[in-house]
């Protein structure tokens, strides 16, 4: 289950009072539905501030309380994941494709030699560039465009479009592609298929 709340500058604000409202759903169900973990994840203008992991066992309330407080002023957006149903599997890290066809539709996490490493985030950034991202990103901003039909977000999503086009696609003859990190991608070629036009010009 993910749910992204907004939330203004301050603690009162209607977002806070959503992700408390989260926090008491899990409290109430995560012995019905065998939730196994919380992850919260608090952002400011789509930079991560802090994650955390928070185990069934422990009051996600308290932990708020006690370790995100200091954070929340600076929140402009939440993102909380419940994992449920936890499934143990034995790895074998010298065998090949094993990962991919056994790990879980929305988490992993994995323990070897005792360190423990989770999804759907390893604390980190990646530094490189993904084309499908890329179009994936201009095709939700044209998308949020027309539904709330503001003009600073259409001249958003024209922009990103016009920057896509000028560093990713490529025009040979009758035939035209997104090209990124040296090769074609198929998946990469949808999304502009897609939604392309019908987005701001």
């Amino acid at each position: 289950m993910m749910v992204i709340v907004e939330k203004k500058a301050h603690k009162s604000s209607l977002a806070s009072k959503r992700l408390q409202g989260v926090l008491e759903i899990w409290e109430r169900e995560k012995s019905a539905y065998n939730y196994h973990r919380l992850f919260i994840c608090a952002h400011h203008h789509g930079k991560k501030i802090r994650a955390a992991w928070i185990r069934a066992n422990e009051s996600a309330f308290d932990y708020v309380e006690q370790e995100l407080v200091k954070t929340l002023s600076k929140v402009s957006s939440f993102e909380v994941e419940m994992l449920h149903s936890p499934v143990l599997h034995q790895l074998n890290p010298s065998a090949k494709n094993q990962c991919n066809s056994l790990r879980g539709q929305r988490a992993m996490e994995i323990d070897l030699g005792g360190k423990t490493i989770r999804w759907p985030s390893r604390g980190a950034y990646a530094s490189s560039n993904n084309a499908i991202r890329q179009w994936m990103a201009t095709v939700c901003l044209g998308r949020a465009a027309r539904s709330f039909g503001r003009e600073q977000l259409e001249s958003i999503a024209s922009k990103n479009l016009k920057y896509n086009i000028a560093t990713t696609y490529i025009k040979n003859g009758d035939q035209s592609y997104i090209w990124t990190n040296g090769s074609a991608k198929l998946g990469a070629t949808d999304f502009p298929l897609m939604d392309i036009k019908r987005l701001p010009k």
